[in-house]
Formats: C-alpha cells, sequence, structure tokens
C-alpha cells in the first residue's frame, strides 16, 4: 500500500503535484542510474567469475582486470547506488518554486561520470587500489569518473530547494515533514564531503606511493560521506515509519533539531 493509499491523513510536508513535473521527472531519472548502477555492479560480479572459469580465463591475459571490475563493483554498489538515490531524495524537498537548470542537468552530469568509471575497468595495466572508503584505479578516466559523477550530485541539491521556504502548489511525492530537514542534511553533508576530499587532495603531500596516496586522500571525505549516508538513512525510515504507522514518528520542530546536533 502507498502513503497515498493510507486511509489514515498523515502530516505532509506538501501535497502531491503531476508526476510530468520536471522535479519528478528529475527523481524518476535519479533513481534509474541508482538501480542501473546496481544492475550494473551484479554484470560486473558476473564478469568475474565467468573470468575464473577455466573455458574463459584464457582469455583474460590482464592479471589485475579482476581486481579492476571488482572497484569497479563495489563503488556502483554502495557509492553511485546510494548518492544516486540521495540525490533523488532532494527533489522531494519542498520548493518555493521550480528547481533550476543546472539542478535537473546533475544526473546527466552524473551518468557520464559513471561511464567513465566503467571505461576504467577495461583500462589494460591501470592498476586498483583497495582503498578504505573509495576504492579506485590508478588512471585519469576513474578519477575524472569520480569527480564528475559527484560534481551531478551536488549540482542536483545546490538548489534552493536546501533554503527552508513554503511549497508551491506541492511535492512531487508526499513526504512526512519530519524527513524534509534530513534530506536537507543530507545534501548538506554531501557538500562537506565534497569539501573535505578538494582540502585533503590540495594539501596532500607530494612523493607517496599510490596506495598511499588514495588511503590517505579518502580518509577524511570518506569519513563525512558516511554522516550523509547516515542522514539519508534516517530520512527514508521515517518516510517508511510514517508510512506503517499512518502518522509522522517525530514533528518537524524535533527532526529538525535532532538532525541539527547530527
Amino acid at each position: 500500500m502507498s502513503i497515498n493509499e493510507l486511509p489514515v491523513q498523515i502530516p505532509m510536508s506538501s501535497a502531491r503535484i503531476s508526476d510530468q513535473s520536471p522535479e519528478a521527472t528529475s527523481a524518476r531519472r535519479w533513481v534509474l542510474l541508482a538501480v542501473g548502477s546496481l544492475l550494473m555492479s551484479g554484470v560486473l560480479a558476473l564478469l568475474l567469475v565467468v573470468a575464473r572459469v577455466p573455458i574463459f580465463s584464457s582469455w583474460v591475459t590482464d592479471p589485475a582486470f579482476f581486481r579492476r571490475c571488482l572497484v569497479v563493483h563495489v563503488d556502483l554498489s554502495l557509492l553511485v547506488w546510494v548518492y544516486a538515490f540521495a540525490a533523488a531524495l532532494s527533489f522531494l524537498l519542498p520548493k518555493s518554486g521550480a528547481s533550476s537548470a543546472p539542478s535537473r542537468a546533475g544526473v546527466f552530469v552524473a551518468s557520464a561520470g559513471v561511464a567513465l568509471l566503467l571505461f576504467a575497468a577495461g583500462a589494460p595495466g591501470a592498476q586498483p587500489i583497495l582503498a578504505n572508503y573509495v576504492p579506485v584505479i590508478d588512471h585519469w578516466s576513474f578519477s575524472a569518473g569520480l569527480v564528475v559523477f559527484a560534481a551531478g550530485v551536488l549540482l542536483s541539491g545546490l538548489d534552493r530547494r536546501l533554503l527552508p521556504s513554503e511549497p508551491a502548489p506541492g511535492s512531487v511525492l508526499p513526504v512526512p515533514a519530519a524527513a524534509v530537514p534530513g534530506i536537507r542534511t543530507t545534501c548538506i553533508a554531501l557538500c562537506i564531503a565534497a569539501l573535505t576530499f578538494a582540502s585533503t587532495w590540495i594539501s596532500r603531500p607530494r612523493g607517496l606511493d599510490p596506495a598511499t596516496l588514495y588511503e590517505l586522500g579518502n580518509w577524511g571525505g570518506g569519513h563525512v560521506l558516511q554522516l550523509a549516508s547516515s542522514a539519508a538513512m534516517l530520512s527514508v525510515w521515517l518516510i517508511l515509519l510514517a508510512g506503517v504507522l499512518g502518522r509522522a514518528p517525530l514533528s518537524r520542530g524535533a527532526a529538525a533539531a535532532l538532525f541539527g546536533v547530527l
């Protein structure tokens, strides 16, 4: 049963508007990218198995191919899936006007980043590095893919929806008012993570080997990404609990205070 079919009226941030709105279209595109990344991750996992079968193993001459596919598999199933879904959540926020063109274009930017990540899996000789938080492939296309994907996610969230405002006639999907501060917290945490990654890489020591470089470079920003993931998870829990309980589990004020402390 969907939230709209519940017999009990749930306090929502706004009313439903047309599924043909720009926000609804953008949210659907982000969900497609999120689910598509899981499917591609599964295909890579299948390739890992096939590449080990004796009949086909002779076709794989690059000894690092297995680990490169493993790196892209992990990043698609964790990074791309989670933060593409978080970007979709951002389009559920109440708004005072139409979303900006750059925010709607974010999904296309992020898709280009995913394509670069996939390209790196087949780059001969590229070194896979199983760094914490963000495993990587030491290749220009993979680094570019991560940056481009992150830029697309940030574009989706950096919009007037981040600012508290009275909603114009509705939102893509009715969400409990308590979930709104959580979704905004997710967007803000992603921005802080991006700044942490950028400052870390700008101030990184010179002359480090790739394994140490990526481990140090991804450590601080990776921690902040966990904050963004937790805020997104709690937001989804609030949405689901409202559907199960027939009422919002928290008031918006209480949720804003708790997410503010977080």
